[in-house]
């Protein structure tokens, strides 16, 4: 009898130790699919672009000036361009 409990207690921990298993690899799954939503390669693939001014990421265009040279990245390629206006509202 000693022995069937052991043995049952043995099954339920197992048990338990694969569900545990399997809730945190979903959690990874999940977290993994965050990471790679939110990674700047899927942002450029979604058409947006990252501009750089010396080296800095640009936030607010009313950091720029007119002459200004940016560096885009989009998700193939780059381009250099120089700054002819400036709008620092959000009208625009």
């Amino acid at each position: 009898a000693e022995a069937l409990k052991l043995s049952h207690a043995k099954e339920h921990m197992a048990s338990l130790a694969r569900q545990a298993l399997e809730w945190h690899a979903q959690q990874l799954n999940h977290m993994i699919d965050t990471v790679q939503t939110l990674s700047p390669q899927n942002t450029l693939k979604r058409g947006f672009s990252l501009v750089h001014k010396d080296g800095k990421s640009v936030s607010d265009a009313g950091s720029l000036n007119v002459g200004d040279v940016l560096h885009l990245r989009f998700h193939r390629g780059s381009a250099a361009v120089t700054v002819s206006r400036v709008s620092s509202t959000s009208d625009e």
